[in-house]
């Protein structure tokens, strides 16, 4: 895949309109969700004068976005699923990714739609979930100061089908 973005740019710097017209939009439109927009303070969104900084699909079960430019990350009942910029990747150690999933495939070859998309795809798998568990398999180190991992997400859900992401694999395993 080739790379569309410049050095000096990272390929998660979306702006507000892509955010919503490619995430928020569909999952309220889809699903109906009464999702929460939240500046990158965390405060109150305005989007006169407000960057997006967290959109949040289920407090109860803190299910949410976060935008960091270089970096974003889709929680859910504490476990984070990063996507990470590949230019950032070299500033990324083991201490940031341990405990999480890392998301491998090529970002820099997508365009802001398609990046945004395959989070939302990722983010519907888990609107059922009742529970995350994961299991990781340290796959190389090379190149990366942190261990790069396939991982198996193991969702308690009825509703989910087997589905790979580049590295990741979710599963049901029922409720």
């Amino acid at each position: 895949m080739e790379n569309i973005y410049s050095e000096d740019q990272y390929c998660m710097e979306f702006s507000n309109e892509e955010i919503l017209d490619f995430l928020v939009n569909p999952l309220v439109e889809n699903y109906n969700l009464p999702l929460k927009i939240f500046a990158k303070d965390q405060e109150e969104f305005n989007a006169d004068t407000d960057k997006i900084g967290h959109v949040f699909i289920d407090e109860e079960r803190d299910f949410f976005f976060s935008f960091l430019g270089f970096q974003t990350s889709l929680f859910i009942f504490e476990e984070e699923i990063m996507f990470i910029d590949d230019i950032a990747k070299n500033n990324i150690v083991s201490s940031h990714t341990y405990g999480n999933i890392v998301y491998e495939g090529s970002l820099r070859g997508r365009t802001h739609k398609e990046i945004l998309k395959l989070m939302y795809d990722i983010s519907v798998l888990l609107l059922d979930v009742k529970k995350v568990d994961f299991e990781e398999l340290r796959i190389s180190q090379t190149g990366i100061q942190y261990p790069k991992c396939e991982y198996k997400v193991k969702l308690y859900s009825d509703s989910i089908k087997n589905v790979y992401f580049d590295n990741i694999f979710f599963t049901s395993v029922g409720n």
